[in-house]
C-alpha cells in the first residue's frame, strides 16, 4: 500500500471531490498495470516531478 497525499475520486469522467490522507491498497505491479491516463502537466517538489495518474481500479481506505 501507499498513501494519497492530494487527489481526486474520478466519477462519470469527471472530477467529484479530493481525496487527502488516504491509503492505497493492493499490490503496487497490479496498480502499476491499472494505470490508464498520465497527464503532461507536473507538480514540482525540491527533488521531484510528479505528473497526475489515473488508475481504473484501485482500494482507497481511510480517504478525507
Amino acid at each position: 500500500s501507499t498513501s494519497i497525499d492530494f487527489g481526486f475520486k474520478i466519477e462519470n469522467g469527471e472530477l467529484a471531490y479530493p481525496i487527502k490522507g488516504a491509503l492505497l491498497g493492493g499490490n503496487l505491479l497490479d496498480m502499476l498495470k491499472a494505470i490508464d491516463a498520465i497527464s503532461k502537466e507536473c507538480r514540482e517538489e525540491p527533488g521531484n516531478v510528479y505528473p497526475a495518474i489515473r488508475i481504473s481500479s484501485v482500494k482507497v481506505a481511510g480517504a478525507k
